[in-house]
């Protein structure tokens, strides 16, 4: 039941994307979804939350199948968020600096709505690891560590200012 139900949100997803690649960006046929991206950006919101929701239900499934309770994370919620944010956009930076230079306008919220939606797909376990990661890169000297370390850049204050980057981080 619940493995059927995320199989088929899922599929419907992928469905969705292989539609859209279908069609040209440039082509102006009435028929062809990019001459209206907000209605591509609702529905792949929404077949995201499809997805979310399945990967939910399967996740409560298997809990009580393990007789398992999910116990509270050893990581802050926010920080996590940041280090998750922060990796998004330094894997996305040529894209998002695409859409800035654009003339087409940019949903923002949707964006960031949509760059957080992988956070929402990672288990408590895979957040766990994400953060002892991160921790271990810390701990081995991976990080740049210069002598301004407590001074945002423009790029970290934007981000703080739109909640993604927690007071503390900096």
């Amino acid at each position: 039941g619940s493995c059927l139900f995320l199989d088929q949100a899922a599929d419907r997803a992928m469905e969705l994307v292989r539609e859209f690649a279908e069609h040209d960006p440039q082509d102006a046929s009435t028929d062809n979804p990019w001459r209206n991206p907000n209605r591509m950006f609702e529905q792949l919101d929404e077949a995201r939350l499809k997805v979310l929701n399945a990967s939910n239900v399967l996740k409560e499934a298997v809990a009580k199948v393990n007789k398992k309770e999910i116990g509270e994370p050893s990581y802050d919620e926010s920080d996590f968020r940041a280090q998750f944010m922060d990796m998004i956009t330094e894997a996305f930076a040529d894209v998002l600096t695409e859409m800035k230079e654009s003339n087409e306008e940019v949903d923002v919220d949707i964006l960031a709505d949509c760059l957080q939606s992988g956070m929402d797909l990672m288990s408590q376990e895979d957040r766990e690891f994400f953060m002892q990661d991160l921790e271990d890169d810390e701990e081995s000297g991976e990080d740049e560590g210069d002598a301004n370390e407590n001074k945002l850049t423009p790029h970290e204050a934007r981000r703080q200012a739109l909640g993604f980057l927690p007071a503390t981080a900096a």
